[in-house]
């Protein structure tokens, strides 16, 4: 038998008589490293054993617990070692919990994402253990759907690395202490672009909200298998932690919207507030949460003029119901402080993007404080791209004149392209083979579809003619929607999501001056009127460079979308000489790339998208 498919699946009846489970005689399931599935008509448990018919009998014996499951799965394999098995658990519940078929019975404060001896063997051998399952009816979706799925990504049973286990155990440490001594922790988490802020917080809301769940018979496994001290049924701890007033504040509306549907569907996480800012400061004003977590915090907002005149008096509103008077100095940050006992703040400093985001002042205010206060972890470890760390520094090098240090990209898929249709072709490919590829650009083009649905909003003349696509036709999810394939995201639609295949339109906002050796801004190609504006309420005034470091934040965001690679195509044409140049210090980077098939479609009918005039938002793939 081939060694990818010596395991087995053996299934047995799992009923309150355990009569089925004693009567089992092979041997492996008495002694030996097992992944077991407990299921019923709605729910799963996963768990991971040396002593499979033991376990079982101490689920048993409590029958409240398992009273909605009535088939266990034992999955066995000669190559199972103790690494193996708590690998495979970990992976299964992230499948089968984002598959949805089943609501997911598991805890997560389990951690196993450590190397161990021949990963990838066992990687490919539990791929196929996953295509079983799907074959079986167990797992009902498509593995790439899966994969590629918000609740996948956003899982709160992720394997955390250890930087983000060291966060999590710093924050649960200061929480714990400020609940003890009846004290306020303020705790910062800083982290680039990737860095796996949201993870963290997601991970550890599902801790804290699940501990009421917890029972005697939960596996305590050794120490060094949990990410968290253990909080354990009946303990101190317990009776601490497992009634907290929990929320999770995020200031942009499609990731929030995203969030808020998988916790509806999470045992636990249903009962946390996901909040807009105006909504906790409005609807939540009479009484304290316990802990509020704000992701993405450096986009909570100054008092400046928001997006309609109902939120500008709602500001004011707000203000007086918290503090009495309309200071116009009050930040939503101050709204968080007010209504939490505790907070949590997730942030990068290099990702706010309008004059009304918290500035950088601002932020820097907040990271001195918590680092004076020992309240403060900085995540360093990029989890979404397949690339290193120096991409982002090659990036803000090249935009701002810098001088090029030497990259090597690895296996990252980074390519400059001289045509707008070139990149199309190749994302669309990628949205075939993978999914989630998708086209997204800078604020450099007007909304003109916004009142006009016939009109083009993205129109560029490259080497193969006009070029024409929209903006997203929606705000809300809008990377999963089906038309966002033939469309341009922008910012609003994109922060805080992951793609396969990014491709970045820079635009005309941004320019190469060979006089001064970095990018100015066009302030006038620069279309975003809230992304501008000065602000009277505070008597401040932005300058054409104060609104370059938004835009270029702006950029490197989008940049950072690309879990397997990223795509550019430059308008200004100094500009993408500028980075061809800097890419000849790039290993691994494609610098003259124009696909083989691709040539031979140039000259040939059986182009598949008929010409580079047919509009973006018209090509059928």
């Amino acid at each position: 038998m081939n060694a990818m498919n010596d395991y087995e699946i053996i299934p047995c009846a799992f009923d309150n008589t355990a009569t089925a489970v004693r009567g089992l005689v092979d041997e492996r399931l008495s002694n030996w490293p097992i992944v077991y599935l407990l299921t019923g008509r709605k729910h799963l448990y996963v768990g991971e054993t040396l002593k499979f018919q033991s376990r079982m009998l101490q689920h048993l014996s409590n029958p409240e617990k398992v009273s909605n499951l009535d088939t266990a799965h034992a999955i066995v394999d000669k190559t199972f070692n103790k690494s193996a098995t708590l690998h495979l658990e970990s992976k299964l519940i992230n499948i089968l919990y984002a598959d949805g078929k089943y609501e997911i019975l598991n805890r997560n404060n389990g951690v196993f994402d450590s190397n161990y001896y021949q990963r990838e063997f066992y990687e490919d051998k539990f791929n196929e253990i996953v295509f079983h399952l799907k074959q079986t009816g167990i797992i009902d979706k498509p593995l790439r759907e899966i994969l590629n799925s918000d609740i996948y990504k956003y899982s709160p049973f992720k394997s955390l690395n250890d930087d983000q286990v060291l966060a999590v155990n710093k924050m649960f440490t200061s929480l714990k202490s400020s609940m003890t001594s009846s004290g306020n922790t303020r705790f910062v988490v800083e982290g680039a672009a990737g860095t796996g802020k949201t993870i963290v917080a997601i991970y550890f809301l599902k801790y804290l909200s699940s501990i009421k769940f917890s029972s005697p018979d939960d596996d305590i496994k050794s120490k060094d298998d949990f990410v968290l001290p253990l909080c354990e049924y009946g303990s101190r701890d317990y009776y601490l932690l497992k009634d907290l007033k929990l929320a999770l504040v995020i200031p942009q509306e499609s990731l929030r919207k995203s969030i808020a549907n998988i916790f509806r569907k999470t045992q636990g996480l249903s009962s946390v507030k996901v909040l807009d800012p105006f909504e906790l400061g409005n609807k939540h004003a009479e009484s304290k949460f316990d802990l509020i977590i704000v992701d993405e915090a450096h986009r909570l907002s100054v008092r400046a003029n928001q997006n309609s005149s109902m939120r500008n008096k709602l500001y004011k509103d707000i203000n007086i119901k918290l503090f009495g008077n309309d200071d116009p100095s009050y930040t939503q940050l101050d709204w968080v402080y007010r209504l939490s006992n505790n907070s949590i703040l997730l942030l990068d400093s290099h990702q706010n993007i309008r004059p009304m985001d918290l500035d950088d002042a601002q932020i820097e205010n907040i990271l001195e404080q918590s680092k004076a206060k020992k309240s403060h972890h900085l995540l360093r470890s990029q989890m979404r791209m397949h690339a290193p760390n120096e991409y982002f520094d090659f990036l803000d090098n090249v935009f701002k004149g810098r001088e090029i240090k030497p990259v090597d990209l690895d296996d990252y898929d980074f390519r400059i392209f001289e045509s707008v249709s070139e990149m199309q072709y190749e994302i669309l490919k990628h949205e075939r083979r993978f999914g989630l590829s998708r086209m997204a650009a800078g604020f450099a083009f007007p909304w003109r579809s916004k009142n006009n649905k016939d009109a083009y909003d993205i129109c560029i003349n490259d080497s193969h003619g006009l070029w024409e696509a929209k903006w997203n036709s929606v705000t809300k999810d809008w990377v999963n929607t089906p038309s966002s394939v033939h469309e341009v995201g922008s910012i609003y639609t994109l922060q805080g999501y992951d793609l396969n295949y990014a491709g970045i339109i820079i635009g005309n906002d941004i320019v190469w001056d060979a006089e001064v050796g970095r990018v100015v801004l066009k302030r006038e190609n620069y279309y975003d009127k809230k992304g501008k504006e000065n602000n009277p309420q505070l008597n401040k005034i932005f300058s054409d460079e104060d609104i370059l470091n938004y835009v270029l934040n702006i950029y490197k965001v989008l940049l950072s979308r690309g879990i397997r690679g990223t795509y550019v195509y430059i308008v200004d044409v100094d500009l993408r000489n500028q980075f061809r140049e800097a890419l000849k210090t790039v290993s691994g980077a494609n610098v003259d790339f124009v696909p083989a098939k691709y040539k031979v479609f140039l000259d040939s009918s059986k182009f598949p998208f008929k010409d580079f005039s047919t509009p973006f938002s018209h090509i059928q793939i």
